[in-house]
């Protein structure tokens, strides 16, 4: 099976000037679940969807997403919320809107990470 990969016009160091394009494979792009801090070391890039869990029955945002995202962050990651899954990757979209300087890569997508739900079209995106 051939591997789908994805483009970015993006420098690993999001706080780098020159945008160099460089491809990762999907299989790669690794969701931030179970043993997701040793994973992430690995990983040039973080993508952030929904951000929920139920606390006594309720659905309330996930704090460890936002505990990820400082630390993907902080180790120079490529972020990626999707906001339009709500929850905590919205409050993270907002957050990157809100510093839009440091994360010009996004600069084009946001509105679409925003408020795009069509699944497709958020991989085609992403």
């Amino acid at each position: 099976m051939l591997m789908k990969k994805i483009t970015f016009n993006a420098p690993l160091n999001h706080k780098a000037y020159s945008y160099e394009p460089m491809q990762i494979e999907v299989e790669k792009i690794i969701p931030l679940y179970g043993k997701r801090f040793e994973q992430m070391r690995d990983h040039p890039l973080a993508i952030f969807i929904f951000g929920n869990k139920i606390n006594s029955g309720e659905v309330v945002l996930a704090d460890g997403c936002k505990k990820e995202f400082e630390i993907a962050v902080n180790k120079g990651k490529i972020i990626i919320p999707v906001g339009s899954t709500g929850y905590m990757a919205k409050e993270l979209l907002l957050i990157v809107k809100n510093n839009i300087d440091k994360y010009l890569y996004l600069k084009d997508y946001i509105l679409a990470l925003e408020e795009e739900t069509d699944i497709n079209k958020l991989i085609d995106l992403i």
